[in-house]
This record gives C-alpha cells, sequence and structure tokens, in this order.
C-alpha cells in the first residue's frame, strides 16, 4: 500500500489533472484500509 500511496501522490502533484481525477485520487488517499476494492483497482490504472 505505501507503494501505491506514493504513486498516487506523485499523480496529484501533477497539474495536468481534472478535478474529478483529483477528488478520486484524494480519496484513494484517504482509504484507512490496506487494500482496494476492485473498483477501485481499475480506476487507480487510469
Amino acid at each position: 500500500m505505501p507503494l501505491l500511496s506514493d504513486r498516487i501522490s506523485k499523480l496529484r502533484e501533477s497539474e495536468n489533472l481534472e478535478e474529478a481525477t483529483q477528488a478520486v485520487l484524494k480519496h484513494l488517499l484517504e482509504l484507512k484500509r490496506q487494500y482496494l476494492t476492485a473498483v477501485e483497482e481499475v480506476r487507480s490504472l487510469f
């Protein structure tokens, strides 16, 4: 999970992302569990 968190943080720093994408990444960073649901995992690939 730390690796995914680092990757998401780097993506959030990009200024080329739309607001919806920023919101999804913010939500993923705020998760309190050590795994992603199938939907969250698919979204993290884009």
